[in-house]
């Protein structure tokens, strides 16, 4: 799906420390459902296992491609960088669409698990439900990271607004009082145009966040 991850976003030993988790998971799982009275049968894990298995490989190649590489090159690279969409861009590139960078992360990547978990969840394969599960969660945890972001943006942009218009906003004695880009302070206004005056330049000085 990805490659070339920064130091700190993918490393060997918590992959196989999951791939672990993972064989224990569905030992649970087995005793659970003899437990319930319900038919166990191995053939339903055996995806279950082969996608353990693909996934130490696939580790295992990104170590020793990053390996590979000088270590002056490794640390300047973002270490938590989540690498190049392989997968994603694979899509675009066949499909001749080009999608925005988070279109592929909230939604192209997220959907080819989604697709594989539903087709090996009708064909009895429990990997199928693993799949499914964590494809949602892999689309929600991105359009959340991506709301973060913008949420980010507009806060610097609120605060380069309020530096430059609160101040004739609060000094106007009107409460309605609203500036060119929306802004309104919402509260009691002093009478005396001298105190307002030395408000605003106290809350523009002492708050340069202003929020």
């Amino acid at each position: 799906m990805r490659r070339d991850f920064g130091v700190r976003y993918f490393n060997l030993p918590a992959a196989i420390s999951l791939s672990i988790g993972l064989v224990i998971a569905s030992i649970f799982a087995m005793a659970i459902m003899s437990a319930i009275f319900m038919e166990v049968k191995l053939l339903n894990f055996i995806t279950w296992y082969l996608f353990i298995a693909a996934f130490i490989g696939a580790s295992i190649w990104h170590h020793r491609d990053r390996s590979k590489k000088p270590k002056d090159e490794i640390y300047k690279k973002y270490s938590k960088s989540s690498g190049e969409l392989v997968f994603a861009k694979a899509v675009s590139h066949y499909t001749k669409t080009k999608f925005s960078i988070r279109t592929m992360e909230c939604l192209i990547e997220p959907s080819g698990f989604f697709v594989l978990g539903v087709l090996l969840a009708f064909l009895g394969q429990y990997l199928g439900f693993l799949l499914i599960f964590t494809s949602l969660i892999y689309c929600f945890s991105y359009i959340g990271a991506y709301h973060e972001g913008d949420n980010f943006v507009l806060d610097i942009i609120d605060n380069q607004i309020l530096a430059k218009e609160f101040h004739s906003t609060f000094k106007n004695k009107n409460e309605g009082t609203t500036s060119p880009s929306g802004l309104r302070f919402r509260g009691r206004r002093l009478f005396d145009e001298a105190t307002r005056e030395e408000i605003a330049n106290a809350i523009t000085n002492e708050n340069s966040t202003l929020i």
